[in-house]
Parts: C-alpha cells; structure tokens; sequence
C-alpha cells in the first residue's frame, strides 16, 4: 500500500511539473507563472487532504489499517509544494525589481530633487543586480521542480542572500530620498515613486514610517492654518476689500488644504496609519473653521452694506471745484469703487449679493471709466 500511494503521490508531481512551463517565466511572463505555481500548490494541497481523509475512513471502518509511514509518501508532494512556494517568491521579485509584469508597464521611479539623478541611477543599479542574480536561476532552472535534487536549495539560498543585500540598497535608497522631503507634496510623488518596493516585506515597515511621517507634515500644516485663522481673523490683503478680502484668504488657504487632502484620497494604494483616522477628524474641523469665518464675514458685510446704493449715483458727473477755484472736477462718490470691488469678489466667490448691488456691478466696467 505504501508504494501504491508513494507511486499516486509522484503521478500527482509529474502531471503538476507537466503543467508548468518554466520557459515563460524567465520570459518575464511573471504574473502566468504566479497562476500556474498556485494552481499546482493548490492541486497539492487537494490531494494530501484527500489522502488524509481515504486513510482515516479506512482506519475507521476498514478491516485493517494502513500501515504506511505518511512522512515518507507525502514528502515528495511537501518538497514539490514548497518549490513552487519558492517560485511565487522569486516571481515576486520579479515584479518588485525587475520590473517583469507582462499585463502592464512598470514605470522605472523618478525623483525632482536636485539629488533626483542620483536617486534614479540607484534604482537602475537595484534593476541590474536583480537581473544578475535572476539570470543565474535561469541557468540552473533543469533542478528547480525535481525533487530528488539538492542543487536547488544551495541556489535558491543564495538568491536570497542577494535580494537581502538589494533590500538594504533599497532601504537605503527610501531613507535618503525621504531626507530631501521638504513637504506633503514632495512626500507623496517620493511615496509613489517607491509604491513597487513597499510591496516588498522587508521595505513595508520603512515605506509605512515615511507614510506616516507625510501624513504628520499635513497634521502639521492643518494646525498651523487654523492657528493662523485665529490670529489673523482681521487681516486681509492690502489691495483687497476688508471684509471679502479676509473671506478670499480663507478660501484661498481652505483651497489648498482641500488639494492636500483630495492627493492623499486619490493614492487608495498608501499603507494605512494610525493617524490617517485623526487627520481626517481634524480636517474636517479645520475645514468648517474656515467655512465658518467665510460666512462670517459674509454675513458681517451684509450688515454694513447699503441697502441704497443707488442714491449714490444721482449726482452730477462735475461740479465747480472747492480746492481750485474756476476749474470743474470729478463730482462722483469714490466709495462706489470700493463698493464694487468689495461686491464683485463676493459674486466670484459664489455668493448672492443685494438685488440693487447686483444690477450695478453688472455695469461696473462702465462705472468705473468715469474715475479714470
């Protein structure tokens, strides 16, 4: 009985090696390959827990046991299972530094810091000595699926060695890259730039690290821009109305945030941190602070803002002037400039302003040549 089941378990391996064609992997058709060698454990899988299953219903009811030692007839099957495991790493490699995935193009990473060439010419040599070691597999790939062969785990041992010393490269790369981040925008195109190496287990808790410190930065600018609301809730720029110029730097500053937050909710792909949750309750509050001191001083304006404005225009366009005698000069009220400027930012801004107001800012252009 045991060489019956030990000749089942090599039938099993030779109709799986059968399946695969270890030729389009090292053609870089990395992610066929991933598909065949999990089909196979799969396969594997199925038939030791069907074995399991045969001999223990035997032993049950059948008028002997099976006598056989399961170690000796499932090892074959467990080497050939793990083979293929080895396999799905190397594939994985595959993907992460060589850049091998034949259902899209892997973009080589770029940086835009004065050290960018630099840092690219790093990944180019991570690239080469991953194609270096990856082609001596490729040399010995007639012991990869036989498990009667040792050979193979002296190289798969060494091919391990060499992607621990590329790990470390990369490492190395992520931390310096990171020393150049000056803020959250740069921070997020370094993050995307490394996304494939953060697919890698050794690289993921550093590539978590400087995601979290990204994150930190927007935490950092959230505070500040609502610091700043506080105490500059009575600035406005110079050349700016008083209260839609303090409304327009509001919503200048809200803008920008709102950029910051949109790049960090369209990459799905940036690993989870704690603060991720507390940067979203705290944006949400800064975002209403803002909205709050916009309609604040809309409201505020409304209050001061004539509700006749038009009587202003019924004057004459000259009169006799008071400083030089005998001359004629302007005789229109130059509050209307201010007014005009104060209204039409508001209308820029989205909001509804006093009919009256509204029909004179329609024809602000021409009302305004009368003070040129």
């Amino acid at each position: 009985m045991s060489q019956l089941c030990r000749a089942l378990s090599n039938q099993v391996i030779i109709s799986c090696r059968n399946l695969i064609d270890l030729s389009i992997l090292f053609e870089g058709r990395t992610r066929s390959s991933m598909k065949i060698f999990q089909e196979c454990i799969r396969c594997c899988s199925t038939y030791k827990s069907m074995y399991n299953k045969v001999k223990l219903t035997n032993d049950r009811t059948g008028d002997s046991q099976w006598n056989s030692d399961l170690k000796i007839i499932l090892n074959s099957v467990d080497t050939f299972m793990e083979r293929c495991q080895e396999m799905i790493e190397l594939c994985e490699t595959m993907l992460i530094y060589g850049r091998l995935d034949e259902t899209q193009d892997v973009p080589k990473p770029t940086f835009g810091f004065t050290r960018g060439a630099e840092f690219e010419k790093v990944c180019d040599k991570i690239e080469d000595l991953f194609h270096e070691s990856f082609s001596k597999v490729e040399q010995v790939q007639d012991c990869i699926l036989d498990v009667q062969s040792s050979d193979w785990y002296r190289e798969m041992n060494r091919f391990r060695k060499d992607m621990k010393k590329i790990d470390t490269i990369a490492e190395n790369l992520i931390l310096e890259s990171f020393n150049m981040v000056k803020n959250v925008e740069e921070g997020l195109l370094t993050l995307q730039s490394l996304y494939e190496y953060s697919k890698r287990p050794s690289l993921f808790n550093v590539i978590e690290k400087k995601t979290a410190m990204v994150y930190k930065m927007f935490w950092d600018e959230l505070q500040e821009a609502k610091l700043s609301l506080l105490s500059e809730k009575n600035s406005y720029a110079r050349l700016m109305p008083k209260y839609a110029g303090r409304a327009w730097t509001s919503l200048v500053k809200k803008t920008q945030l709102k950029s910051l937050y949109d790049l960090f909710q369209e990459k799905l792909w940036l690993p989870k941190v704690t603060i991720a949750v507390e940067i979203e309750s705290l944006y949400q509050d800064v975002i209403q602070t803002f909205d709050e001191a916009i309609l604040s001083n809309y409201k505020r304006w409304l209050e001061v803002a004539e509700s006749k404005i038009g009587v202003r225009l019924k004057r004459s366009l000259i009169c006799r002037s008071l400083q030089k005698p005998g001359l004629l000069e302007v005789n229109i009220d130059r509050k209307l400039l201010y007014v005009f400027s104060e209204a039409k930012l508001w209308v820029d801004m989205g909001f509804p302003i006093p009919n009256e107001m509204s029909q004179l800012v329609a024809r602000r252009n021409e009302l305004t040549l009368l003070y040129r």
